[in-house]
């Protein structure tokens, strides 16, 4: 006999309108535009003059900052020596909503510092704004707070830039250019000073000895370059955080990590660094006195001073990201995870009753959708994800708005789970078109 039966689309449709009803429409409504020959579409985003998406985030020590679709910087949080680039600093400068940084021309990549902020543009430049004690800005006249993007001088051809507690570092044509404090080594320069008198480079200084480098990484108080899998480091290592199997010494020029190879991403946190291997899984090393390590060895002296597996993280990551005493990663289903210091919520776990989770955990209501993640480089802890819709979620410390939300009445509080950054909560829209019918024969 003859029937008509829909097509495969409605099928599909209708078992993914079943289960989804997060999307924004029940699953009984599903079901009935599918029986009326309608084919549910999800889209990312709602009319284009109500959204805006994200396609990059950074996170300092007290800010958070976006890169738009529109190549736009925004960013919130604290103000106090202008790093949110709108002109305006001081201690009671904060704003709990992005604001548009201006001056910026065709912004590619955003990286946030201690209290700065640096933007590469598209044509290698680097503008850099904000607290300028160390040079940080890579301009010439260090210890000036510069509220509006700078220009870092003498740097051209850059692809990618990272930024520390107060130092900045650049990659160009393979090689490593880092400029700001210098006290313990970071910038590479092979000396160093340390009490009263700073070491400063305002201006952007080769590291020597590198050379094939594909990423970079700025901690606290030290720098890594990721070189044909290895891993070399240089800068403080008075936790192992360098990871060449001693700590104590500084280390002022590249020092290979032990025993690692095959690496594909690195990250430098405050006291410790982690990498990404090529069999998808982390190992870290540095600092283990809040369980940023994540092998389950807490206690406050604890230090691991070479690359160390991160438990139940061994495959399955795409992705890695330092906090300034946790860490975080993506796993191959999108899926945001995080482990360390809990203190101020930054873990995303919806409480901070523990202080301190040594085994890595899951961000709450991110189990999915999650392709970039950043946090601060040492204290006033907090994360955020970049999602696949373009929008951004922040959760721990919100003392200076950084989280991106002020509350229903303004208020500043923090959050232990992640909540969306005001203007860039993308829902997901649901439209239909006529669904075809197919005419097939059965007997």
């Amino acid at each position: 006999m003859r029937i008509l039966r829909k097509a495969n689309l409605f099928r599909s449709v209708l078992a993914i309108g079943m289960t989804c009803a997060v999307f924004g429409m029940s699953a009984p409504t599903m079901a009935a535009a599918a029986s009326q020959g309608r084919a549910v579409l999800f889209t990312a985003a709602g009319p284009a003059e109500a959204q805006q998406k994200a396609v990059a985030i950074a996170v300092g020590d007290s800010h958070s900052c976006l890169l738009t679709a529109d190549s736009v910087v925004e960013c919130w949080g604290s103000d106090l020596n202008g790093q949110l680039g709108d002109g305006q600093s001081g201690p009671a400068a904060f704003s709990t909503s992005p604001v548009q940084v201006s001056g910026l021309v065709s912004p590619t990549a955003i990286a946030a510092g201690g209290n700065f902020t640096c933007a590469l543009q598209a044509d290698g430049t680097v503008m850099c704004w904000g607290n300028n004690t160390y040079g940080q800005l890579g301009t010439l006249e260090p210890g000036i707070n510069i509220t509006t993007p700078v220009s870092v001088a003498n740097l051209t051809n850059a692809t990618a830039i990272v930024a520390g507690l107060a130092h900045a570092c650049a990659l160009a044509n393979g090689n490593v250019y880092c400029w700001g404090r210098n006290d313990y080594g970071e910038i590479g320069a092979g000396y160093t000073c340390q009490g009263s008198n700073h070491c400063t480079y305002p201006t952007p200084s080769q590291v020597s000895g590198l050379s094939g480098v594909t990423a970079i990484a700025a901690g606290g108080y030290h720098t890594c370059a990721l070189v044909y899998g290895f891993v070399e480091c240089w800068g403080r290592n008075f936790y192992g955080e360098i990871g060449n199997g001693a700590h104590g010494a500084n280390v002022l020029t590249p020092t290979y990590a032990t025993g690692l190879g095959g690496a594909t991403a690195i990250v430098a946190g405050a006291f410790h660094t982690c990498a990404l291997t090529s069999e998808s899984g982390v190992q870290c090393w540095g600092s283990d006195a809040n369980g940023q390590i994540g092998d389950n060895l807490l206690s406050p002296n604890a230090m691991a001073l070479a690359p160390t597996d991160v438990m139940s993280m061994t495959s399955g990551i795409t992705a890695i990201v330092r906090g300034g005493n946790h860490s975080c990663t993506i796993t191959s289903s999108g899926g945001a995870r995080c482990w360390g210091s809990n203190s101020d919520g930054q873990l995303g776990i919806g409480t901070d009753t523990n202080p301190v989770e040594p085994i890595a955990v899951d961000v709450s209501g991110l189990s999915s959708g999650v392709v970039a993640l950043s946090a601060g480089p040492l204290s006033n802890q907090h994360t955020c994800a970049l999602l696949w819709t373009g929008g951004v979620k922040c959760w721990g410390s919100n003392v200076y708005g950084q989280l991106g939300y002020g509350g229903p009445g303004g208020e500043v509080t923090d959050s232990y789970v992640p909540i969306d950054v005001e203007g860039f909560a993308i829902p997901i829209y649901v439209t239909y078109m006529p669904l075809i019918l197919a005419e097939t024969s059965q007997p």
